[in-house]
């Protein structure tokens, strides 16, 4: 079956509302009540998810443990709208309809990480999927109370260091895993408990992988096909050079261009992270913090082939780089080390967090949050040989005041502040020391008379943008007005437009410098302005009870929409790219649905289906670069009540044919995996999965992910893992 046939299969699953009234007539259950439906705790209305007014996933612990895959951004590819940047498998940033970076807010607990994984895709994200109780997906206009920033969505990671309320007890869950492809091992465990109002919580993860294995090649054959040209181009030109130069060029070529096969050399890691907080719990709400520690060592996977290829174009055109360049690889021979570049990174972390109940008649609570963090990473040629740092240490705070609900009329207002000081140093240093200060005011409101509703929602920021030669200052506002009907038992149909407005990022504006993590050499555009985007999102979802359907369509125009594009000029070897502003169009939808098909003995038969696409284009230009293609994901599920669940799923990629120039089309794919849930004990919250990923050991790659020509997706792995809570 084709990638489109896939599509179709799972778009006449959402064309089934009819067949489910109908069911549901016969004796089918009803929708569920309003009591069994989850909360969206990052929404500032904390709206119920059922009633959100955009396209809004909330992951449950047991579904994060259960789909695991390493990086936050890798665990939450499988959803509608989400991918990842795929820098190997230790650095994986969430992206979101079709958009990551500066673009894509990543929070804890919903404050800003204060990282520097929106810089580069090479950089990890300092928070862990493991150590989450929940994440929130907030897509479009329903993440305006976060600012501009959010104008792709929110990734609120939730981990429960700081507890809100007072547990019967001590409570505590634990994971241990396991997968074959890279000999990983992953471990987490969490406790929480206290004495009256004090309530205090720990817990900790860690995670170790070796190098991964692929199918095949790590290159891609169409880059393959591209080196093979370049070389014989090479080998023409040195056609003029003496035959014993020619030997030595081609005998060091050979040691350079030894093809990575089987497996991915340089992809392993070990990652830890560990918190202890606490909290005072009352009729009155609650207040607590609680410390951070985040440590990592990974490799740069597919870091040296970029030095390398840089190195084969230097020649005569940068003496003064190429020294520096011979310089390292001179003491790194006289050191007998090899060169393995890989990046060491450690965070301090302070959060705090409460929600005061308010003796007011307009107002119900007052809800504030804040966060401290000192952050650096050292990228390392070798061991003992550092190369670039990166430092971010900076604070944020916000405050929400929620207003008593009168009448169907509900709200919140607040006010965020961010300060935060970010600076590089050594080969890879893309921009001076830079301060981003910004203050945002907002306000979300909603007015619910059952049968119909309206809501909106209103923000203001002020930013700036220090270096020591320059300031650059920026207002931007943000604005969303949405409606929504039920016309009919568990049907919820909506419509939001929204005028969003972002404040360019800090490399944005001032980078300039060669960025082998990408290679590129990135230069900044101090004159940037404001990208603003007014988009329109329509959203239908369904629930019968039996049968759940959503579908959201969505579009974007962007006045202003920054990017990097290709001059045509080379520096340092490597092709500039200059960030530059121009209108620019994107489209999409996100589409899924599940239902229980039928009984067979004590078995229960359920499937779903989601399917997702987005388009962006310059206009009167090129396709936006590394969107991800049209993707489908087909499940079937054996149920035995709750003690065993069977699933078999197929996740199918089409091919991307629409690219930038320079940037490479990649294949389509079809991986199936299977996977076995079982909880041997009825009274105890005890679980065994066991599965294999990439069944069938297919090559797949990551449209979305700079490296995608050189690092496919892991091969065939065999997944085992316990999952417990007391």
């Amino acid at each position: 079956m084709s990638p489109r046939l896939y599509s179709a299969v799972a778009l006449s699953l959402l064309a089934l509302p009819a067949a489910a009234r109908a069911q549901a007539q016969d004796g089918q259950p009803d929708a569920p009540d309003l009591h069994d439906r989850v909360v969206v705790t990052s929404s500032a209305l904390r709206t119920l998810e059922a009633d959100a007014l955009q396209h809004i996933d909330v992951v449950t612990i047991d579904e994060i443990q259960d789909g695991f895959a390493g990086s936050l951004g890798d665990t939450l590819a499988a959803l509608p709208g989400v991918s990842t940047t795929f820098f190997g498998p230790a650095a994986g940033r969430p992206v979101v309809r079709g958009l990551g970076g500066e673009r894509t807010l990543v929070l804890s607990n919903g404050v800003g990480l204060i990282d520097a994984s929106a810089v580069s895709p090479d950089h990890a994200v300092s928070s862990e999927g493991l150590e989450a109780e929940r994440i929130d997906i907030l897509r479009g206009s329903s993440a305006l109370a976060y600012g501009g920033s959010a104008i792709s969505g929110v990734v609120n990671v939730f981990d429960g260091t700081i507890p809100d309320s007072a547990p019967d007890g001590w409570t505590g869950r634990a994971y241990l895993g396991g997968e074959s492809a890279a000999d990983s091992v992953a471990a987490a465990a969490s406790a929480t408990g206290g004495a009256g109002p004090l309530v205090i919580t720990g817990r900790f993860s860690v995670r170790h992988a070796e190098d991964y294995a692929i199918p095949g090649f790590a290159e891609s054959a169409r880059f393959r096909e591209l080196e093979e040209a370049e070389e014989a181009e090479h080998e023409a030109e040195e056609e003029d050079h003496d035959e014993d130069h020619d030997e030595d060029e081609e005998h060091e070529h050979e040691e350079e261009e030894a093809e990575a096969y089987g497996k991915v050399p340089n992809s392993g890691y070990d990652f830890r992270s560990g918190a202890i907080g606490a909290s005072l719990t009352g009729d009155w709400g609650f207040f607590g913090a609680t410390v951070k520690r985040f440590e990592s060592e990974y490799g740069l996977a597919g870091h040296s082939h970029a030095h390398e290829h840089e190195h084969e174009h230097e020649e005569g055109e940068d003496e003064d780089h190429e020294e520096e360049e011979d310089d390292l690889h001179a003491a790194l021979e006289a050191a007998g080390v090899q060169e393995v570049p890989y990046i060491d990174m450690e965070q301090t972390r302070v959060e705090t967090r409460g929600e005061f109940v308010l003796p007011f008649a307009a107002f119900d609570a007052l809800r504030v949050s804040g966060a401290w963090a000192d952050y650096a990473h050292t990228e390392f040629e070798a061991p003992g040989f550092p190369g670039t740092v990166f430092d971010s240490e900076g604070w944020e705070a916000r405050a929400e005041l929620v207003q008593a609900a009168q009448g169907g009329w509900t709200g919140a207002s607040g006010a965020q502040v961010l300060d935060k000081d970010f600076s590089a140093t050594g080969e890879e240093a893309l921009s001076p020391p830079t301060t981003t200060q910004s203050v945002g005011l907002f306000t979300v409101q909603r007015y619910d008379a059952g049968p119909w509703g309206l809501e909106g929602g209103a923000r203001w920021d002020s930013t700036t943008v220090d270096t020591p030669s320059l300031s650059r200052d920026f207002d931007a506002v943000s604005l969303s007005l949405g409606g929504f009907l039920r016309p009919a038992s568990g049907l919820f149909v909506g419509v939001t437009a929204a005028h969003t407005e972002r404040a360019p990022g800090d490399l944005e504006l001032f980078a300039n410098g060669p960025h082998a993590a990408t290679s590129q050499f990135e230069v900044g555009d101090a004159t940037l302005t404001t990208e603003k985007a007014l988009t329109l999102e329509g959203i239908v979802r369904y629930d019968a009870g039996w049968i759940e359907t959503e579908a959201a369509l969505w579009g974007a125009d962007y006045d202003g929409f920054i990017f990097l594009a290709d001059t045509g000029l080379e520096e340092d070897g490597l092709p500039v790219f200059q960030q530059t502003q121009a209108d620019a169009s994107l489209w999409g939808a996100e589409l899924g649905a599940s239902a229980h098909l039928f009984a067979a003995g004590p078995w229960d038969i359920d499937a779903d289906a989601s399917v997702e696409y987005v388009h962006g284009t310059v206009k009167s230009g090129p396709d936006l670069p590394r969107l991800p293609p049209l993707s489908t994901t087909l499940g079937l599920e054996a149920l035995r009540g709750d003690a065993l669940a069977l699933r078999a799923e197929l996740v199918s990629a089409a091919a991307q044919t629409r690219t930038y120039p320079g940037e490479l089309k990649t294949d389509p794919y079809n991986l199936v995996n299977l996977q076995a849930t079982w909880r041997p004990m009825t009274d105890a919250d005890l679980r065994v999965i066991a599965g294999v990923r990439n069944i069938f050991n297919e090559e797949a790659r990551v449209h979305t992910s700079y490296l995608k020509d050189i690092l496919p997706l892991p091969g065939r792995s065999v997944r085992l893992a316990l999952a417990a809570g007391f």
